[in-house]
């Protein structure tokens, strides 16, 4: 009902990807589209000035009384306290809703959908998947939490029958603490893993698991699930699947498997098979075992969706990948700058190791940033040294942005460089700031070296500042 005579919407916190995504995506649909924010980042600071949508900085009632919403969606950084928040309650005739069930009521409802839910790999999955349908000539319609280096965008509005999304487990809102994937029904389901994150709302793995379980309940009985066999957490929900048709992916075994058969700098070549039927082999330019079981799992799904075996090779060899996923954004004949947004230790490990394949007889810096709001508490204060031990030299920021984090729960960064040092016999150092981090950097980088930027914000302009850096020094 309350899509009736609907022109102008209004988000609260447009500057997250997911929402500055959906601010395009509804502005594409020909409304007219407005929001709010205290802080954006690149890319999507550019990506909401490219697509000329009004963006208020900060948040104030007035905001909201000048732009005159019909509708209102409010972002799950929203929370008790925010000023713009008594408006949602004052303006007669405008409603409000989260922002996946604003994505459910405009774009999902006559859609086959494909949702790749877990805790890693869920926008390159995403994105591929959409990527493979797209060269397969199925027009699909895709949103993720990262920006195709390919389609130049993270979402596409197609006219094919598909619309492919990321599932995330985050909550939705203030006023809904379920996840976000819970509102999506699924025709596909991917699952990539499932581990502990997002220690702000989630207490343990288990009621991450609990969610998974009540999602299974909304499938359809035709629905398919394509999963991480490897994985016990996702095994162990997958078993109570009320679900007829599922399938397995693992790097051995499984109905559907993968295999690197070369790694150059350039490329992956990669082998996916169904059961023993070798189904594609393709030169991949996104690069690691975690990236192999993402390829694994887009091929499935795409091979589930009709994409034929020749399409998804031409898909996967032209598909570059997402920014900020080993983007590699300044390159001479001196120096690497890699940019990721790593930010759980599984995922620092993985994207550290990826380098190392790629660059064998390179001396690499893991440059790591404690920013998101389970990596900067201390819950995984014993997992983050070994995360680094494939690195050669390590650089742990200090905390630069505290949060609502208490200080008792604070990551212990002096101790994760300690154990770096002492169990793992690294060269390591306390990033004091952005500009000690460069001084560092002035002082002991050799031509060769490989700079791994990791964190899942703009770590302060770190990138810009090693950019000019190597410029000066190439």
């Amino acid at each position: 009902m309350f899509k009736e005579n609907l022109r102008r919407i209004y988000l609260m916190g447009i500057g997250g990807v997911g929402m500055g995504t959906l601010a395009a995506m509804l502005k594409e649909s020909g409304y007219e589209v407005g929001g709010s924010d205290r802080n954006i980042y690149s890319p999507m600071k550019e990506f909401l000035e490219e697509r000329k949508i009004k963006v208020y900085n900060g948040y104030d009632p007035s905001n909201i009384i000048d732009f005159a919403p019909d509708l209102i969606i409010v972002g799950n950084v929203i929370s008790d306290g925010n000023p713009e928040l008594k408006m949602l309650y004052t303006m007669k005739g405008v409603h409000y809703i989260s922002m996946p069930e604003a994505i459910k009521e405009f774009f999902l409802k006559d859609k086959k959908v494909i949702v790749i839910a877990g805790t890693h790999g869920k926008t390159t999955t995403t994105t591929l998947t959409a990527w493979l349908l797209y060269k397969g000539g199925l027009d699909p319609s895709y949103f993720a939490g990262g920006i195709s280096r390919d389609f130049n965008s993270s979402f596409r509005l197609g006219r094919g029958e598909w619309f492919v999304i990321e599932g995330d487990e985050y909550d939705s809102a203030f006023f809904d603490k379920s996840p976000k994937f819970l509102h999506y029904i699924p025709d596909i389901l991917g699952i990539t893993a499932i581990e502990y994150d997002h220690a702000d709302i989630f207490p343990s793995v288990e009621h991450i698991k609990e969610f998974f379980k009540i999602y299974f309940l909304s499938m359809k009985p035709e629905s398919i699930l394509i999963y991480n066999g490897e994985d016990s957490n996702v095994v162990d929900v997958v078993e109570k699947a009320p679900v007829t048709h599922r399938e397995s992916f693992a790097l051995e075994g499984g109905n559907w498997r993968g295999e690197i058969d070369l790694v150059k700098e350039d490329f992956q070549r990669v082998k996916i098979f169904k059961g023993d039927e070798l189904i594609v082999e393709a030169d991949a330019k996104i690069f690691g075992d975690h990236n192999l079981r993402n390829i694994i799992l887009a091929t499935a799904i795409a091979y589930r969706a009709g994409v034929k075996p020749e399409k998804i090779k031409e898909g996967i060899e032209s598909f570059t990948g997402v920014r900020r996923r080993q983007e590699v954004v300044r390159k001479t004949d001196a120096f690497v700058l890699i940019d990721d947004f790593a930010h759980h230790p599984t995922a620092v490990r993985e994207t550290i190791r990826s380098v190392r394949m790629r660059f064998p007889l390179k001396r690499i810096w893991a440059i790591f940033e404690p920013r998101s709001n389970t990596s900067r508490r201390n819950v995984f204060q014993l997992q983050f040294p070994p995360a680094f031990a494939e690195a050669d030299v390590v650089v742990v920021s200090r905390i630069l942005e505290k949060g609502s984090v208490p200080e008792s729960e604070f990551l212990d960064v002096e101790k994760v460089v300690a154990d770096v040092k002492n169990h793992w016999k690294r060269e390591a150092y306390v990033g004091e700031g952005v500009d000690h981090i460069v001084e560092l950097i002035d002082r002991n980088a050799k031509p060769g070296d490989i700079f791994l930027i990791m964190s899942n914000g703009s770590f302060g302009g770190l990138k810009e500042k090693l950019a000019e850096w190597i410029e000066r020094h190439s």
